[in-house]
């Protein structure tokens, strides 16, 4: 995984790699790319992601909270993992 604050280009990519196919994830440019081997040939693959602003999501499911008197898609104990999680990967990076 990339990211930088500092580089000339900017990048916020992610490259996951398995058997004789890996992924590129561009959260920069939402686009997700699959590259593979077959029949001793590569390919690669554009598949098609929904381009939607977080913030704006998060904003409506607030106030559609609200209105509908219902609990929020994530809930304050989801985020409150997802920063546990966060915390220990940079520990163990730090090791």
């Amino acid at each position: 995984m990339t990211a930088s604050r500092i580089a000339l280009d900017k990048s916020r990519t992610l490259k996951i790699f398995q058997g004789d196919t890996y992924f590129i994830v561009d959260y920069q440019n939402a686009e997700l790319k699959r590259c593979y081997k077959a029949d001793g040939k590569m390919g690669v693959e554009n598949i098609p992601v929904a381009r939607h602003e977080p913030l704006k999501e998060e904003l409506m499911d607030f106030i559609d909270c609200i209105e509908k008197k219902r609990r929020p898609l994530i809930t304050a104990s989801d985020g409150r993992n997802a920063l546990k999680i966060a915390i220990e990967i940079s520990r163990r990076i730090k090791r």
